[in-house]
């Protein structure tokens, strides 16, 4: 039996599949590419600064006040706690957003850590986050709490991201977009005018982590360089532990004699020149110190390119000399919560560190290092291992300490307890 056969009222016609519709996902407004807030409307406008966030100043050159024209005040840790609540229902804080904005909350006194920011906004908008009264670890109205935005978000950046994030980059970026969407709401809802510089400045802090910490990877995975190599194991016990060579490798052939004294003459090193010839030259001090730098002086473009043509080899030839710069560097102290008495003395001359021109392109004036340093007889410094290198930046604050105290509890007193008590008392 065909088709044909059939009787006209069996034949079924196809159904038609419908297209499913995608669902586009509901933005989460940290797609910094193309989402921004709208513009406040004038209602809206009216009711942050009348209402919300009252505060007796001028805003666009208009006295705030409410209707009847009575001031009103709201302290700032109101206004702050509004804007955070605010904050949590218009983005969609969940996985490593809030893993990150939970930590830089808690940096600057803040606890969320309680907060679930997918419930309603009227249960988010009566969950009070500033108040220590259970937890002396937050804000809690005391006068050594101090307004710091640019602090806070510093320590976060330098301190916290690194353990937070690894040497992970993406999620480094993910974690700076937290802080610099935040801070940009805070100077759009302009819940704290009288901070607003501190709030830009902060800011420039985010926009320098998107660029210094690539740098300090790179220059991290690029240790320990030539000369710095050479000049170790010709007057120096190198030790496996100074530098991890993760992406240097070490040259075939490699003579340190060579690498060294020819990389001093390419570079046209002075200084170093006559004492250089001399069979004494030696190491005459090993030091560990903690240095800022303040001036960098890069190789010329000829003696980089000079110190390219040095070859050695005709199948596969490979650089023996390195294109050297100078760090012009003072002692510091570097806060990090520890004390630390091995890295010498402060001092107002600053040491002259010659090193790779490879590895000064990494490096800015202002950036931090923990160093061992060895000195020639010569006078000149050269790195014998970098322990940290710290971004320009870089702030500590005591909160980040917080997190490593345990609070005590509170005893429950129970009828033999305080019998035991009582009874001790009476003997004495």
């Amino acid at each position: 039996m065909t088709v044909q056969n059939l009787p006209s009222d069996r034949l079924i016609s196809p159904k038609k599949k419908k297209a499913r519709k995608i669902k586009k996902p509901k933005p989460t407004g940290f797609e910094e590419e193309y989402f921004a807030d709208a513009p406040l409307t004038p209602q809206e406008f009216q009711e942050n600064a009348e209402e919300i966030y009252a505060k007796f100043v001028d805003l666009l050159s208009i006295r705030v006040h409410i209707a009847d024209s009575t001031p009103r005040h709201i302290p700032f840790s109101g206004r702050i706690q509004a804007c955070i609540q605010r904050f949590g229902t218009k983005r969609r804080l969940h996985g490593d957003h809030m893993k990150y904005f939970k930590e830089y909350m808690f940096l600057g006194g803040v606890d969320v850590s309680s907060a679930s920011f997918s419930t309603s906004e009227d249960a988010l908008l009566k969950t009070n986050y500033i108040d220590g009264s259970v937890n002396d670890r937050f804000y809690n109205g005391q006068d050594y709490w101090k307004v710091d935005f640019t602090g806070v978000a510093s320590t976060f950046l330098a301190v916290s991201l690194p353990r937070l994030a690894g040497d992970d980059l993406s999620q480094r970026d993910l974690a700076i977009g937290v802080v610099e969407n935040f801070l940009r709401y805070v100077i759009r809802e302009m819940a704290c005018p009288e901070y607003e510089d501190d709030i830009k400045n902060a800011l420039l802090a985010c926009s320098a982590a998107r660029m210094e910490w690539p740098m300090v990877s790179r220059f991290l995975e690029s240790l320990p360089g030539m000369f710095n190599l050479a000049a170790a194991e010709l007057f120096d016990q190198r030790d496996e532990n100074d530098v991890s060579f993760l992406t240097f490798e070490r040259p075939i052939a490699f003579d340190p004699k060579t690498t060294f004294y020819s990389s001093l003459i390419l570079s046209g090193v002075n200084a170093f020149l006559a004492t250089a010839v001399s069979e004494d030259l030696r190491v005459v001090e090993r030091v560990y110190r903690s240095i800022e730098i303040v001036r960098i002086e890069r190789a010329s473009f000829e003696q980089v390119q000079t110190a390219a043509r040095f070859v050695r080899g005709t199948q596969t030839p490979t650089r023996q000399a390195a294109a050297l710069g100078t760090i012009f560097a003072k002692t510091v102290v570097i806060e990090d919560g520890w004390y630390d008495p091995s890295q010498g003395p402060l001092t107002e001359d600053l040491l002259a560190i010659v090193c790779d021109d490879d590895l000064l392109q990494f490096l800015k004036e202002g950036m931090k290092l923990r160093v061992r340093l060895c000195l020639l007889s010569s006078g000149i410094y050269f790195i014998k291992s970098v322990l940290e290198l710290y971004p320009t930046f870089y702030v500590f604050l005591p909160q980040h300490l917080v997190k490593l105290v345990n609070l005590p509890r509170p005893i429950k007193q129970t009828e033999d307890s305080e019998a035991t008590i009582a009874a001790a008392d009476s003997d004495e």
